[in-house]
């Protein structure tokens, strides 16, 4: 058997599970944005090494890459096939194209058909300045030493190697895959003699990795820890939040039929609790109203449904005690008109108690035309003249209109001298039905109490008069239960009107 969580619990769950995936995602996304971040500066650090190298190699000094020894940077190369060369191999392939080129230039100079520095080539080996030419014999001049701080060539007499012709770089520097524990920048360069190598400058990311999984470790242990302190705070939060609730649910549960005149607090603050106690504070008003309501009908009824009981019991006991000389056909007469008034007078009760069940049904359209020609054609001793307009619809249950305007109709037959008019019409949105009399009529300061329940006029107090005294209040709750309103006023006829509007569906 499962236990459904409480509020709080599921509150906690859910708002500590939010954070958590929020700020995991958070956290996440943070860390591998630090690291492609301290990748790509990394890769910007190596990519400024390798400019600084080929713009020595721009300045005519021919050299190879030097860093810093405090630097992890470091450079490689690589010749035309892609195959890693070292330092040494590569100074020996810039000598070697630079010898061959010497060798064809200085022949051509000393044939006197080409100029060292116009032939667009270039030339290495300490210069003249008076000339413009080369000091010594070219052979002399090739390199034989590097420069171990600055990374030059120097010639065999310790001379760094001039450059007029430098190797030409193809394309822009490029991003070479080094796998995951370096980055590296290229370039590729073309030689004098037509060859081609490739420069390239690495740099180990092992300070980002370091970083990235220190961030990691933290996050790791933040994360959780956080989440243990959203849950607490959204636990602390949602107990005082729901504290109102408790003494609601405490105070509720101490209301019973006996004191529906209690209230359950509202607290002071305008939100939806406060709006839970004010809606059940007036669910309670209902009810008391209902109940009190209830009462007095059980009241009420207990004492009209004595009056014909006792009646007919003191007619029996009456004529039993005289049983030779008593008229019996008189007493059968008298007791039968008594259990007739006893049977209307249940009839409205059960009447008045089903019209609240039955209610308004919008769903069900009503038409009101058939229904009031009807209830104004069943047989009465005054006629009853009717007036209807168009078709009209409702939205209520048939049984709930239906005997509202049929006591409507008996009441104003019951006073009326010589006629009765019963009118249908269309105001608007809404069907109005009006029953004029010409009787005596109903005084202004009475016209709101006959809608209660046995309640008579003066001029109606017996029975046989005034009826039963629920059939106005029988109207009311009909015409109510269907969304309407009834209301009683002074009769062109001269009696009373009373009036019935319905709300009308299209």
């Amino acid at each position: 058997m499962t236990t459904a969580l409480g509020l709080r619990t599921r509150l906690t769950a859910f708002v500590s599970l939010a954070f958590a995936v929020t700020i995991s995602a958070i956290a996440l996304a943070a860390a591998n944005q630090m690291e492609a971040d301290l990748v790509d500066g990394t890769r910007s650090g190596a990519e400024n090494v390798l400019a600084a190298y080929l713009t020595t190699l721009n300045g005519g000094v021919a050299s190879v890459g030097v860093v810093d020894e405090s630097t992890s940077t470091s450079f490689f190369y690589r010749d035309d096939a892609g195959n890693a060369i070292s330092e040494r191999d590569y100074v020996e392939l810039l000598s070697g194209a630079f010898e061959a080129e010497l060798d064809a230039i200085f022949a051509q100079d000393r044939a006197g058909t080409v100029d060292v520095f116009q032939a667009g080539t270039f030339a290495v080996g300490p210069i003249d300045p008076s000339t413009e030419g080369l000091v010594g014999d070219p052979l002399d001049a090739f390199v034989t030493v590097v420069d171990p701080e600055t990374g030059e060539l120097l010639d065999s007499s310790g001379d760094p190697l001039l450059v007029s012709t430098v190797p030409t770089p193809t394309g822009d520097p490029q991003s070479v895959d080094l796998g995951d524990a370096a980055v590296g920048m290229a370039q590729e360069l073309a030689l004098p003699d037509g060859s081609v190598v490739t420069v390239g400058v690495s740099t180990p990311l092992t300070p980002v990795t370091a970083g990235v999984d220190a961030l990691r470790r933290l996050l790791a242990v933040a994360v959780p820890v956080l989440t243990v302190v959203v849950g607490a705070i959204t636990w602390l939060a949602a107990t005082r939040a729901l504290r109102p609730v408790h003494r609601i649910s405490a105070e509720a549960r101490a209301i019973s039929g006996s004191n529906l005149d209690r209230r359950l607090p509202v607290p002071p603050a305008d939100d939806a609790i406060a709006e839970l106690s004010v809606t059940v504070n007036e669910m309670l008003g209902r009810l008391e109203r209902s109940a009190r309501r209830q009462q007095q009908l059980v009241s009420d009824a207990s004492h009209e449904l004595r009056s014909p009981v006792t009646a007919s019991r003191a007619q029996l006991e009456v004529a039993l005690a005289t049983p030779n000389t008593v008229d019996w056909t008189t007493t059968a007469e008298v007791v039968l008109a008594e259990q007739e008034q006893l049977g209307t007078l249940i009839d409205d009760l059960l009447a008045l108690s089903r019209i609240r069940e039955a209610g308004a049904n919008p769903s069900t359209p009503l038409e009101l035309r058939p229904l009031v020609v009807e209830e104004v054609d069943r047989p009465r001793e005054t006629p009853v003249e009717i007036m209807i307009a168009d078709e009209v619809a409702v939205g209520a249950e048939r049984l709930v209109v239906s005997r509202a305007i049929r006591n409507l109709v008996d009441n104003a037959a019951r006073h009326a001298d010589v006629m009765v008019q019963v009118r249908l019409r269309v105001e608007g949105e809404r069907a109005v039905v009006t029953v004029d009399d010409d009787g005596c009529g109903v005084p202004i300061d009475q016209r709101d109490m006959i809608f209660e329940r046995f309640t008579r006029l003066d001029d109606a107090r017996t029975r046989t008069a005034g009826g039963t005294g629920l059939g106005l209040a029988i109207v009311k709750e009909g015409v109510e239960a269907a969304g309407g309103s009834v209301a009683c006023a002074d009769s062109p006829l001269g009696g009373a009107r009373f009036e019935v509007s319905l709300p009308r569906l299209r």
